[in-house]
C-alpha cells in the first residue's frame, strides 16, 4: 500500500500508474476511518495487482485533499488511466469494493 503525502508522489503513483488506482483519503483522527483501515488492507489482498491502493493523509497532504475536493473522510476514489472514475465517502465491506470497482473498470 502506498502512503502519498505530495502532488509530484500523486501524479506519479496514482495519475500515471499502469493499472487502476484506489485513493483512500483518511484523517488519523477519524474514526471511521480507522474502522476502514482493516477492509482497505484486506481488499488490497483481494485484487492480488490488478489494481494498486494508495492511501492520501489528509492532514498530512492538504494540497491534495483541496485539489481533490475532499470535504469528508473516508472518501475512497478509483482512478484508471489518469481519469477519476469513480468516488465514495464512507464505509464499504471488501466485496462491496470489489463489485464497486469491477462495474467501473475491467480488472486484469
Amino acid at each position: 500500500m502506498m502512503e502519498i503525502n505530495d502532488a509530484a508522489s500523486f501524479e506519479k503513483q496514482v495519475l500515471q500508474a499502469k493499472v487502476p488506482v484506489l485513493v483512500d483519503f483518511f484523517a488519523t483522527w477519524c474514526g471511521p476511518c480507522r474502522l476502514l483501515g482493516p477492509v482497505i488492507t484486506q481488499l488490497e489482498t483481494a485484487l492480488d495487482g490488478k489494481a494498486l491502493i494508495a492511501k492520501v493523509d489528509v492532514d498530512k497532504a492538504s494540497d491534495l485533499a483541496q485539489q481533490w475536493r475532499i470535504f469528508s473522510v473516508p472518501t475512497i476514489m478509483l482512478f484508471n488511466n489518469g481519469q477519476l472514475i469513480g468516488a465514495y465517502s464512507g464505509e464499504r465491506t471488501v466485496e462491496a469494493f470489489k463489485n464497486w470497482i469491477a462495474s467501473k473498470v475491467q480488472l486484469g
